[in-house]
């Protein structure tokens, strides 16, 4: 089956679900894990939710998950945004980080703040300031440089908006950044 045409499937079938599903069948495949249980359960509820199953096979690809993502309305994507903030699990065992969250960002200090940045690329920077709030926006500038802060800023105002599965995976791969450098005592655990 062609790409274009399961991912659309697979936005209607995404939308259908519970938010609590969605947030399991979007972290699920983030991992590169099967879609769970219960999650395809309720799929083979839906009508096309078999075939849909059948096609993936019960696994689904970062490109797909991707397409799927991009495909949601404006109101699911920033519901399933918000609760995958709220629900999504640790990466890594460390003890003091498994709590971590993106918006945590806010309550590190400046200098802690400044070291995350060197360990990240600014487009990834940029990527995930697109879907934070202005208390993040001013954390990140805070420890940019004067120049550096002006044209992040500009760039974030004058860009068109991004896919919702780009601004995530960015905040995933910097908050990934802060659980290492945490883990590894470069910066404290805000915790």
């Amino acid at each position: 089956m062609e790409q274009n045409e399961l991912s659309k499937r697979g936005a209607d079938v995404l939308c259908r679900l519970s938010l609590r599903h969605q947030v399991d069948f979007t972290l699920a495949a983030q991992r590169g894990d099967g879609i769970p249980e219960e999650v395809g359960s309720a799929i083979q509820s839906i009508d096309g939710g078999q075939s849909f199953l059948d096609d993936v096979r019960s696994q689904i690809s970062q490109t797909l998950l991707t397409d799927i993502l991009d495909r949601l309305d404006p109101s699911s994507s920033a519901r399933l945004t918000d609760e995958l903030k709220r629900f999504a699990p640790s990466t890594t065992d460390t003890p003091g980080t498994a709590s971590f969250a993106f918006d945590d960002l806010e309550s590190l200090h400046i200098n802690e703040v400044h070291e995350v940045l060197e360990h990240v690329d600014e487009h990834t920077v940029f990527l995930a300031l697109k879907g934070s709030s202005p208390a993040i926006w001013g954390k990140v500038f805070s420890a940019l440089s004067p120049e550096s802060a002006v044209a992040m800023r500009r760039k974030l105002e004058i860009s068109a908006p991004v896919p919702l599965a780009s601004v995530y995976e960015a905040q995933i791969r910097i908050v990934s950044a802060i659980r290492n450098l945490i883990a590894t005592g470069k910066i404290n655990s805000p915790e």
